[in-house]
């Protein structure tokens, strides 16, 4: 089976990233570092691809087949953000991050090893899940940009990473509901019914409702109408990244969910 050399591309993909980012912080010029950035993200989806030929399905069945995607979609969120801004910091957080889901995959390797279901073989499947990791990887960006804004004392500073999270939330938020309304054609397609209230489906939407509320209030501190601090939406964001995770794989271990939901990964 090709997840046997997960571990080696894993490595390679994190080696590459981690010299792209110690490039950054040198100051070396931008076209090195999005270049081993590019590798980096290649030797990922060369593995992702692989893979995908070896089970011969769609490789989104599983938990640690999402976090497959979660990683390629990072790094490539964060090579084409650090493309265009100024952060030198943004290829070291980003990497971090993706390593973290590189080291979740590598110690538990039995959790890729399933048939696809019946029920996952709908021609919903796919967009699905795309939309709802590729919305996952930029509001994680977005959940690094809101890190670095909370401690930052500059003014200025902080306004131009407000609006990069501005936007990146709101690209975010579209692919989320987006990836909301495939999986309720799904669930008419499959139960037959569009919603259920089931705990993924709850938190699905508790998120949806964070972010969305984070975004109703940059547009009114746009206004003349009265705001909060400044620090308050930053901790909506960081607040909606730790629903986000919830929904994604926490619900697995809440004990509403156990023997409910019919979303929880096995």
């Amino acid at each position: 089976m090709m997840w046997k050399y997960f571990t080696l591309f894993a490595i390679l993909s994190a080696g590459f990233s981690l010299l792209a980012s110690v490039l950054a912080w040198l100051r070396k010029p931008k076209k090195s570092v999005l270049t081993f950035s590019a590798i980096g993200v290649g030797i990922f989806a060369v593995f992702i691809l692989l893979f995908w030929l070896d089970v011969k399905r769609p490789p989104f069945a599983t938990l640690g087949e999402t976090r497959l995607w979660y990683v390629f979609f990072l790094l490539l969120a964060g090579m084409i953000s650090y493309a265009s801004l100024p952060y030198r910091w943004l290829p070291t957080l980003t990497t971090l991050l993706a390593g973290v889901f590189m080291a979740m995959n590598a110690l538990r390797p039995d959790i890729h090893m399933q048939n696809l279901m019946p029920i996952l073989q709908s021609v919903w499947f796919s967009p699905h899940v795309i939309s709802y990791i590729f919305a996952y990887a930029l509001l994680g960006i977005g959940f690094l940009f809101s890190l670095r804004a909370l401690f930052t004392r500059n003014r200025t500073k902080r306004g131009e990473l407000m609006r990069n999270i501005d936007r990146l939330t709101h690209i975010g938020t579209g692919f989320l509901l987006t990836g909301i309304c495939l999986g309720a054609l799904w669930a008419k397609q499959a139960w037959g019914y569009f919603w259920t209230w089931d705990p993924k489906e709850t938190w699905a939407l508790v998120t949806l409702l964070c972010y969305a509320l984070y975004i109703g209030l940059r547009e009114a501190s746009k206004t003349d109408l009265p705001t909060l601090s400044a620090k308050f939406p930053l901790c909506l964001q960081i607040a909606g990244f730790v629903c986000l995770q919830i929904c994604w794989y926490g619900v697995n271990y809440l004990n509403a969910a156990r023997g409910l939901s019919v979303h929880i990964y096995g």
